[in-house]
């Protein structure tokens, strides 16, 4: 929850479930568990973002190859992305892709409760402790 409100103070708004992400070329929408975006509100993307900056899948046996191939692959092509977190409910697992300073990803997994996860393009840091409550 400090998560949280530390982005709202910092203006982004988070989405679980009822606003979709659009890509550019507004050909795919997608429906990811939870993502954050400092994308300014307009009356035309109420309900579809599409400069998402940090999103997060929680995996289920259903959705783990969508969401760690597909999913990742489409993910990794919006701009605006700075890290896709991929989480193991059933375990302590979290695959987290990191935008490199070449435009391209990098993947970093945790798998204690104490790791602490560095997200320093948006200038945080998260506890597997919190995440795994």
């Amino acid at each position: 929850m400090l998560l949280a409100n530390l982005l709202l103070k910092r203006g982004y708004q988070i989405y679980a479930g009822a606003v979709i992400i659009g890509s550019h070329d507004h050909k795919n929408y997608y429906y990811p568990d939870v993502f954050v975006t400092n994308e300014l509100r307009t009356e035309q993307n109420q309900y579809i973002k599409y400069e998402p900056e940090l999103i997060v899948e929680v995996v289920s046996p259903s959705t783990h190859i969508t969401d760690t191939v597909d999913k990742y692959l489409a993910y990794t092509t919006i701009p605006s992305l700075k890290y896709y977190l991929i989480v193991e409910p059933e375990t302590v697992y979290v695959t987290v892709y990191s935008k490199n300073s070449e435009s391209g990803w990098e993947a970093m997994s945790y798998v204690r409760k104490t790791d602490v996860i560095s997200l320093p393009l948006l200038d945080l840091s998260l506890s597997l402790a919190d995440v795994y409550k």
